[in-house]
């Protein structure tokens, strides 16, 4: 398992990952267009968002492929949504 806490965009690992992960990091489209040169045909994009709107939905989907949302029950906080963009 490999984590990395460091600017998305000037992470340059020398192989893929399974998983590109993060939480309260801005829109789901900055992410997924800091994070791309990270994901290949077997990496899930995965991101926690209070809030997702269908414009965010359609425009990662645009990018990136398929998108699917589970919601979370979080202790204390209103509602939160789990964000799955897989490349297509």
């Amino acid at each position: 398992l490999d984590i990395e806490s460091q600017p998305v965009e000037q992470y340059n690992p020398s192989r893929s990952f399974r998983y590109v992960i993060s939480r309260a990091f801005g829109t789901l489209n900055e992410f997924v267009e800091k994070s791309i040169h990270l994901v290949s045909s077997q990496t899930e994009v995965v991101a926690m968002k209070a809030r997702v709107t269908s414009r965010e939905l359609s425009e990662a989907e645009a990018i990136l492929g398929s998108v699917r949302c589970v919601e979370l029950s979080v202790p204390s906080y209103a509602s939160r949504t789990l964000v799955f963009i897989k490349k297509t």
